[in-house]
């Protein structure tokens, strides 16, 4: 995280203000403080990419880990979070990616708010998906009932 919040400040000093940070894993990070045990190292980085994200105002994405029951479940909730769940009080928002066997083979996942802070509770988005092109596509469906 501060290897990040350094390299915004040198954008910055040429001129470029993001608009959008993406980190492929943050869990993956290297730690902010290393003399930390596991879960609180965990916790550490995802305040440190909240500060960056809430002073430097930007949208910041990244992708954390379920835990094994998380595989197994048919929608991901906030039980189903590894390492640290600490990390999710420093979110805004979490959306959890679900697809069951049937659904990879025929390309579709279901998305899922896990965290929501703002905003009125939305339901699962089911969309169709090109994975070879990288391309989550545009069409999507709403449930007509809450599962």
């Amino acid at each position: 995280a501060l290897g990040i919040k350094a390299e915004l400040e040198r954008l910055e000093a040429a001129d470029f203000i993001p608009d959008v940070v993406i980190i492929d894993y943050a869990d993956n990070l290297a730690p902010v403080d290393k003399r930390e045990e596991t879960r609180d190292r965990v916790n550490t980085t995802w305040k440190h990419l909240r500060a960056i994200a809430l002073e430097r105002r930007v949208l910041l994405a990244t992708a954390t880990q379920v835990n094994a029951a998380g595989f197994k479940a048919k929608w991901i909730d906030r039980t189903h979070f590894s390492e640290d769940n600490r990390k999710l009080n420093q979110v805004s928002g979490l959306i959890g990616i679900n697809a069951n066997d049937e659904e990879r083979r025929r390309g579709i996942c279901r998305l899922k708010w896990v965290v929501k802070r703002r905003g009125h509770p939305a339901p699962p988005v089911w969309i169709a998906q090109c994975l070879p092109l990288a391309n989550p596509a545009v069409k999507s469906c709403f449930s007509a009932k809450r599962e």
